[in-house]
């Protein structure tokens, strides 16, 4: 008797970065291809919720095994897990939500800490003796962003500036030129998500011989990567999404085959990525791709155009100023 086919689903917010989305579906059809299982990939702009129901709708015309589920929005997560939930469909989450996930329905987590992912920035840059540091958040404000900020603060032990990026406006150089000139020596900016600024900005930097600004950078795309392999930014805050793709795969598939499932949830981050092992960042996957150009339109929000930048001080009470202890 042939094996039943094990068919699981990805569904993937159309709110996550672009560069994260790429990075997970890769490594989830690697783990598909490996081990023999039927992917379906679910990104075209609906709610995951909207997605779930769609996917539950069809089980009796093309049941699924699983269903793997990343989003930002831990309300959307809760939904979509409720419907599974009544199906009885296993889940699990990847990227953010690893302090809830378990607890409104899925049985297993795949991801990283943000807080802990931000102390240990924090970390990095304290043992750099860094005491002044920016934290740039994208316009999307993640929780995700928020934690990672919040753990920035609690590993440097000092204030830090809270920064969203401005609305699009202006050209990645320009945005670069403004952030830099509002900074000494030693400081620190943090960019607490995937964005073609964080590369722009390192390259600028390393260009300021006599005043070079301390560039780290969450997530880093292969324009950062090449620029931290270089020595132009400090380090990367590499949260694996390749492998957040991969092993949520290879979880289902296994429980689908033999009942088991892990018992706790598995961290994928923190991990610090050095210019001395940047070149583990460049996989042939993602380095193929042609690059998006310096100053496109992207779907996480990053600024394009013309747009002034305001600092918040982190001694005034703008609710996005400093991460308070």
């Amino acid at each position: 008797m042939p094996a039943a086919i094990i068919r699981l689903v990805l569904v993937l917010d159309s709110n996550l970065p672009a560069a994260y989305t790429e990075n997970v579906r890769d490594g989830a059809a690697q783990a598909a291809t490996e081990h023999s299982i039927e992917l379906i990939v679910h990104a075209d702009g609906k709610s995951v919720a909207g997605e779930f129901g769609d996917i539950i709708a069809k089980q009796q015309i093309r049941p699924v095994t699983g269903i793997v589920m990343a989003t930002p929005s831990p309300d959307d997560m809760a939904a979509a897990l409720a419907l599974a939930k009544n199906a009885e469909l296993p889940v699990v989450t990847i990227g953010p939500g690893m302090d809830i996930a378990r607890a409104i329905g899925a049985v297993l987590h795949i991801g990283p800490d943000n807080f802990a992912a931000g102390r240990a920035a924090g970390e990095q840059l304290r043992d750099r003796g860094t005491s002044r540091a920016t934290c740039i958040k994208s316009p999307a404000n993640t929780i995700a962003q928020d934690l990672r900020c919040m753990g920035l603060r609690a590993g440097l032990e000092q204030p830090v500036t809270i920064l969203m990026l401005p609305d699009p406006g202006q050209s990645l150089a320009d945005t670069a030129q403004r952030l830099l000139d509002r900074r000494k020596a030693g400081d620190a900016l943090l960019f607490a998500a995937t964005n073609p600024l964080a590369a722009e900005t390192a390259s600028l930097s390393a260009s300021r011989a006599s005043q070079p600004v301390i560039i780290a950078a969450f997530d880093p795309d292969t324009r950062y990567a090449n620029r931290l392999a270089g020595g132009d930014a400090a380090f990367a805050v590499d949260t694996q999404p390749r492998l957040q793709g991969y092993l949520p795969i290879v979880v289902l598939a296994n429980a689908a085959r033999t009942g088991a499932l892990p018992t706790s949830n598995i961290a994928t981050g923190p991990n610090i990525v050095t210019p001395d092992d940047a070149r583990k960042l460049l996989l042939p996957s993602s380095s193929s791709r042609p690059p998006q150009p310096a100053n496109s339109a992207r779907s996480d929000g990053v600024p394009d155009t013309k747009a002034d930048i305001e600092d918040a001080s982190p001694d005034s009470n703008s609710e996005d100023s400093a991460v308070a202890d």
